[in-house]
């Protein structure tokens, strides 16, 4: 019987109980085992490729590859396309991480290319790799159709996109019964029933907002039994909302209904999951590629951003997209120009120096302009910050002490920014970025690290600190 493993983080939510709840203690060895037991399990993306999401994944394989009660073989569907996951698949065999930087870049996460590294590592220690087979099922990218607009994204997304998915998943199945399948997907895509799907654009007719996720296809194929779907979410610090009985130190395993309403939105009260993984560490931020200080960010940038202008009019993800080129070259070079050939005439008049940037007056200008920003409001200010590595919690309390703390803010927390911003230059730099990225972390943590993705948990231990 082919098993398909899906598990979700998400936060949906049945009344709270008053009486103490159940739950079973090592959540990742129970879920790898429940991959003969169903045929479907699914996993979900908590974070959408943040740190703490993609090492519970790399959790629940290690459990797999390493206990004889799970299958031999296993299938895994990445929210990824065909030609991403073979990408990657090349790189787990190889170790050259190149072909996935040029598909890749600007875009993504140094937690990404950390989660390809560690999932490698695992891959070496198995003696059979075919065990274990990467998948995509999504029908192309965002940037495969940059001239739709946000009306028809939308109604693809809500209408076709989850039934796409789930037709790619089921052929495998068929064609392959005898391997186990885990889908790691993002925690909407694991609800149950017909909910409305977020992200409406301004017009779109509401009565049109509803629809079924990849779940919903998946349980109606095989069966309502067949696909176990675990919802994952962090444990709420606040000692008010605590569940009698819960531990507090540990991951969990619990049943959906078990969790408390009031740890959830409105919005999560609806959805239909089978179980959920209590995380009993909090989350960290994702750190974006495109905000280092690196020579090839800044031509991939400039690169991207030509090709997306002549649908910026119309194309919703092409406007989206080429905004954050925009951003990110303005923080990287402290430069402005109309148009894509200023960059191209500004980097060919010039050896860029992204180091120089980083440790420059005019970067920490950025920052605080950064601050000001959210101070007056720009939430979208903060995510650049804690991209940066700034930590989001250190702002609240100085947004009121105007300029003066800001600048005491930075002072007291650029270390950290210039230590993520190595690690990223450790896998995307050229040799002197490289060079300079070895040198800093050594350094600065009085340890030489083997590989980035080293550095890149010894930056969470020090500065979070959490232990994935």
């Amino acid at each position: 019987m082919s098993t398909l493993a899906v598990l979700t983080f998400v936060a949906c939510v049945r009344p709270p109980q008053a009486t103490a709840a159940t739950y079973r203690d090592a959540p990742d060895r129970v879920i790898a085992e429940e991959l003969v037991r169903h045929e479907a399990v699914m996993l979900g993306d908590f974070q959408h490729g943040g740190a703490y999401s993609l090492q519970s994944l790399l959790r629940v394989l290690e459990a797999w590859a390493t206990n004889p009660r799970t299958p031999h073989s296993l299938t895994l569907f990445l929210e990824r396309d065909s030609e991403a996951a073979d990408i990657l698949t090349r790189y787990l065999r190889s170790g050259d991480m190149s072909e996935l930087l040029d598909f890749y870049l600007p875009t993504g996460a140094v937690e990404h290319l950390e989660f390809y590294a560690d999932l490698r590592a695992l891959v070496g220690q198995i003696e059979d790799t075919s065990r274990l087979w990467i998948r995509g099922a999504e029908p192309g990218t965002v940037f495969d159709r940059p001239e739709l607009g946000a009306q028809e994204s939308y109604r693809l997304f809500v209408e076709e996109r989850d039934s796409t998915i789930a037709a790619g998943i089921l052929d495998h199945v068929s064609e392959f019964p005898e391997r186990a399948v885990l889908v790691f997907y993002g925690n909407l895509h694991l609800i149950g029933n017909r909910v409305r799907k977020p992200f409406a654009p301004p017009g779109y007719p509401a009565a049109k907002t509803e629809g079924y996720y990849l779940a919903h296809y998946l349980k109606s194929a095989l069966g309502q039994d067949e696909v176990l779907t675990v919802n994952q979410i962090p444990r709420s610090p606040e000692p008010e909302r605590a569940r009698p009985g819960w531990p507090d130190d540990r991951d969990i395993l619990v049943d959906w209904d078990e969790v408390p309403a009031n740890w959830l939105s409105p919005d999560q009260l609806d959805s239909e999951y089978d179980m959920a993984v209590v995380r009993s560490q909090s989350l960290v931020g994702t750190h974006p590629l495109r905000q280092l200080c690196c020579r090839r960010i800044v031509e991939e940038s400039a690169e991207d951003l030509e090709r997306l202008i002549p649908f910026e009019p119309v194309g919703y993800h092409a406007a989206k997209y080429a905004g954050l080129d925009r951003l990110s070259l303005a923080q990287t070079t402290g430069e402005t120009f109309a148009e894509p050939e200023g960059w191209r005439q500004w980097l060919s008049a010039q050896a860029y120096d992204g180091v120089a940037r980083l440790m420059s007056p005019g970067f920490e200008d950025h920052v605080v302009g950064l601050i000001r920003d959210l101070e007056q409001g720009d939430n979208g200010a903060a995510g650049q910050l804690v991209g940066l590595g700034l930590p989001l919690r250190g702002f609240r309390p100085i947004l009121q002490g105007g300029e003066a703390a800001w600048r005491e803010f930075w002072s007291e927390h650029r270390d950290e920014v210039f230590a993520m911003q190595a690690v990223g230059l450790w896998w995307c730099g050229d040799t002197a970025e490289r060079e300079w990225a070895r040198t800093y972390l050594t350094e600065t943590s009085g340890r030489r690290f083997e590989a980035p993705r080293d550095a890149l948990k010894w930056w969470r231990a020090r500065y979070r600190p959490v232990t994935y």
